[in-house]
């Protein structure tokens, strides 16, 4: 599929999707006409990237993120600075990114 289509696909803008090439978060497949070709997990990436922007998480530490085979428990430990409970006092069952990644996909 086209940029277009992948980036209504997953919520993001044509631009943004430009910069996670650039950056090495995405590599799609070329076409032989030269256009980006992507598929259904570049999309399902680039709805993880945009979950892990929402979070705050700097584009620098999403392909680190992306790469972890439970990148979930990282989430975890980033919401809750790495120490069980967040300043507000909010406790690691409050966030539980594996329940928001199914509901997201």
């Amino acid at each position: 599929m086209f940029i277009q289509e992948a980036a209504k696909l997953s919520g993001t803008t044509k631009k943004a999707i430009e910069y996670y090439c650039l950056k090495g978060l995405l590599n799609p497949q070329f076409t032989e006409s030269g256009y980006r070709d992507f598929t259904e997990e570049d999309v399902i990436c680039l709805k993880k990237i945009s979950l892990l922007r929402t979070l705050g998480v700097p584009v620098e530490e999403i392909r680190e993120l992306l790469d972890v085979p439970d990148g979930y428990a990282v989430l975890n430990l980033i919401a809750l600075g790495g120490k069980g409970e967040n300043k507000k006092g909010y406790s690691e069952s409050d966030y539980d990114f594996g329940k928001v990644h199914q509901e997201m996909f």
